[in-house]
C-alpha cells in the first residue's frame, strides 16, 4: 500500500472549523465569548451539507447555514471534551459523539444520552466512530488507552469488544485514532492506531490483520470513494523509545 500524507483530515486538531473560498481559507467558527472553539472532529449531513457538527472542547456545536452561525448542541453530554462524531447516513436525526464513552442523539443534536454502559471497566475516551452504511445500527467505536475497537449492532444498547486480543488473527492492544469502512464492502474496516500502524478486518471485526505502516503513528484514514483499493493515511513516525 502506498503511504500518502494528505490533507484529508478536518478531523485532526484544528483551531476552528474552516471552509475554502476561491482558494483561500477563512475561519468559520464555532465561536463562544469571542474565542474560537477548538475542534477535533467534524461531520456534515450528506443530503443537506449546510448542516454540520463540530466536536471538540467544549462539547458539540452545530450549524444549519454552512458555518455562518453555530449553536451549542451538547445537552446531555457529561464531559466537556468530545473527540469524534458521526451521523447516521440513513437518518440524520441520529448522531453519535465520542467523549468519555459514546453519546447518542435521536433528535439531531438537541439532546444526548450515554449509550456506553456496556464498556464497563473498559470505558474510555472514544477517539473514532464509524457507522455501517448498509446496517446503520452497527457502529464501531475506537477507544484510547490501548483499548482498541468495540462494536454495537443494536444502535448502542450493547457493545462488544472485537479486538480478539491474544488470537493469531486479533488486533493488538492499541489506541485507535481513526476508523474507516469500505463503502463497497461494508464488513471491511480499517483501524488507524497511534503506535501500531494500520489494521484491517474484512469480516466486521471478527479477524484482523496488519495493513502496513508497521509501528508508525496513523492519525487519520480515508478511502477513495471512486477507487476503494486506494487508501490515504495521515500521521507521523512512531514516537516509541528505542532504549
Amino acid at each position: 500500500m502506498q503511504t500518502i500524507t494528505s490533507l484529508m483530515a478536518l478531523a485532526l486538531i484544528l483551531p476552528s472549523v474552516l471552509h475554502a473560498e476561491t482558494g483561500a481559507w477563512t475561519s468559520s467558527g464555532p465561536i463562544a465569548d469571542g474565542i474560537n472553539i477548538g475542534s477535533s472532529a467534524f461531520a456534515f449531513e450528506t443530503t443537506t451539507p449546510t448542516i454540520a457538527y463540530a466536536a471538540g472542547y467544549p462539547g458539540v456545536w452545530k450549524t444549519t447555514d454552512g458555518g455562518v452561525s453555530w449553536v451549542s448542541a451538547s445537552t446531555g453530554i457529561t464531559n466537556s471534551t468530545v473527540e469524534s462524531i458521526a451521523i447516521d447516513p440513513t437518518n440524520s436525526n441520529v448522531v453519535y459523539a465520542g467523549s468519555y464513552g459514546v453519546f447518542k442523539s435521536t433528535d439531531a443534536g438537541t439532546s444526548w444520552s450515554d449509550v456506553s454502559d456496556s464498556f464497563g471497566y473498559y470505558k474510555h475516551f472514544v477517539s473514532a466512530l464509524a457507522i455501517d452504511p448498509v446496517s446503520p445500527t452497527t457502529v464501531y467505536a475506537g477507544l484510547g488507552g490501548g483499548i482498541g475497537v468495540w462494536k454495537t449492532t443494536d444502535g448502542g444498547s450493547t457493545w462488544l469488544n472485537v479486538n480478539h486480543w491474544g488470537d493469531s488473527n486479533g488486533l493488538v492492544p492499541a489506541t485507535i485514532k481513526a476508523l474507516a469502512i469500505d463503502p463497497s464492502a461494508h464488513l471491511t474496516i480499517y483501524a488507524a492506531t497511534e503506535l501500531n500502524g494500520l489494521w484491517k478486518s474484512t469480516d466486521g471485526g471478527t479477524n484482523w490483520a496488519t495493513a502496513g505502516l508497521a509501528s508508525e503513528g496513523v492519525y487519520a484514514v480515508a478511502i477513495d470513494p471512486a477507487k476503494h483499493a486506494i487508501i490515504y493515511t495521515a500521521g507521523q513516525p512512531s514516537l516509541r523509545a528505542t532504549d
